[in-house]
């Protein structure tokens, strides 16, 4: 295909997912626990903030390669998707929203995983949960959303030249996460590990829905 092909097509998936998404009620997934912990962990030893508007801000030690863990809680309710936003910020190299030294950033993976929670509070397997369709508003050329889910971590989803500005990713489950229990506990996976090395998100929100308006026709 051409870059005009590419291009259009990219424009046709982006105003599908924007269509979908202004029917779907988004629930923040990111931010403190209970304990008051942050509850995004960086691998690579990063320090975490929590903004007002949930999103999680890193600094600090900003590693070759890292991988982001989110747990959170939800109730027991299928979850259909997750809405994934990479945002820009002052504090971040040319208003980010990755912390390479251009903005850019590379998500290589990512994966979810879920398990039960009892109404005595014992947890149940974790089952892994697997998405079959990604949507973002802006991908680079070769680099696109779907990367990000092909379990090569060799790709991933990149955002050069729409730097300086936030970008977001819709994932739509397989099947609707749906777990025995009160609540379920949910594990995603963000992991850096590209070759292009230090290009890690510089904040982070994440959120998760109910609303069966997300699903697209089999």
């Amino acid at each position: 295909t051409s870059p005009r092909e590419d291009l259009d097509a990219q424009q046709r998936d982006w105003e599908q997912a924007l269509a979908a998404n202004q029917m779907v009620e988004w629930i923040p997934a990111t931010g403190a626990s209970a304990n008051g912990a942050v509850n995004l962990v960086s691998a690579g030893g990063a320090t975490t903030k929590v903004l007002e508007d949930r999103s999680v801000l890193l600094s600090g030690e900003n590693p070759v390669n890292d991988t982001y863990t989110i747990t959170f809680e939800a109730d027991a309710k299928p979850i259909n998707g997750l809405f994934l936003e990479v945002l820009s910020d002052e504090s971040l190299p040319g208003r980010g929203p990755g912390r390479f030294d251009n903005g850019n950033f590379v998500l290589t993976d990512i994966r979810v995983s879920a398990q039960g929670i009892a109404a005595d509070g014992n947890a149940g397997e974790s089952k892994p949960v697997k998405i079959r369709a990604a949507t973002a508003d802006y991908s680079q050329p070769d680099y696109g959303v779907d990367k990000a889910i092909d379990a090569d971590p060799k790709s991933g989803w990149a955002i050069y030249p729409a730097i300086g500005k936030s970008h977001h990713a819709t994932l739509e489950f397989e099947e609707p996460l749906a777990v025995a229990g009160q609540r379920a506990q949910v594990t995603v996976i963000l992991d850096c590990q590209s070759a292009w090395g230090r290009h890690n998100p510089g904040r982070v929100k994440l959120s998760y829905t109910t609303s069966n308006a997300l699903r697209s026709p089999d």
